[in-house]
């Protein structure tokens, strides 16, 4: 059996120049905010304080108000897009970006060298993490999506089935003793049950492929 890394290592090893999207898509309002406002906790920001502009194109920034997502759902403000360096699971992830639309959060990244096994695995982690915040949210490939998407799919669609769960929790232990002060989020295995991703397992493939 492949690790995950093996699964998808041609997605994200690669620099072609493109800043290919992963999309967590189907979000409430609530998961929205809920989303964004976790991945701030978890992250700096790179290129000066994040901002957004409303249908004006007046530029405000992000924490000069309470829930700049909610002025995204409404429709009252657009273009909320910045770069972060996010560390989960004692992992410190290369750079991303984040891309906020009324019901979708939108995380890019440039491949490279800088992507290996702890990286990916902290990423696919982190993805669901995301998706424990929204039950009906899904994570599919963006535009431009990342090379070889059908691999990232199968993995991503294996990895909610709990097919990785040992490969995680071994790289988070590892990491964890490589940084002692770093704090581990809860890694339980994923709850078919639980409707925490919705639609994820059985619809994944299927709602690609028909983009």
């Amino acid at each position: 059996m492949k690790s995950l890394w093996e699964e998808v290592r041609e997605c994200f090893d690669y620099d072609d120049g493109a800043l290919p999207e992963i999309d967590i898509s189907r979000l409430s309002p609530s998961g929205v905010s809920a989303i964004y406002r976790m991945l701030r906790q978890r992250s700096y920001p790179v290129g000066g304080p994040p901002r957004f502009w409303n249908r004006e194109q007046e530029e405000f920034l992000v924490d000069a108000v309470p829930d700049a997502t909610a002025l995204i759902v409404s429709g009252d403000a657009e273009g909320l897009y910045h770069c972060v360096v996010v560390t989960h699971n004692g992992v410190v992830l290369p750079e991303l970006g984040i891309r906020v639309c009324p019901d979708t959060i939108s995380l890019d990244f440039r491949g490279g060298p800088e992507w290996g096994p702890s990286e990916v695995a902290a990423f696919f982690a982190l993805l669901r993490e995301c998706c424990s915040l929204d039950p009906g949210a899904i994570v599919l490939p963006g535009y431009p999506d990342p090379p070889c998407p059908d691999r990232f799919v199968t993995a991503w669609s294996a990895f909610v089935r709990g097919q990785y769960t040992n490969e995680i929790a071994s790289t988070a232990s590892a990491s964890f003793t490589s940084n002692a002060g770093a704090r581990l989020s809860h890694l339980s295995g994923f709850d078919a049950d639980s409707g925490a991703m919705s639609g994820v397992i059985f619809n994944i493939v299927k709602l690609w492929r028909r983009r």
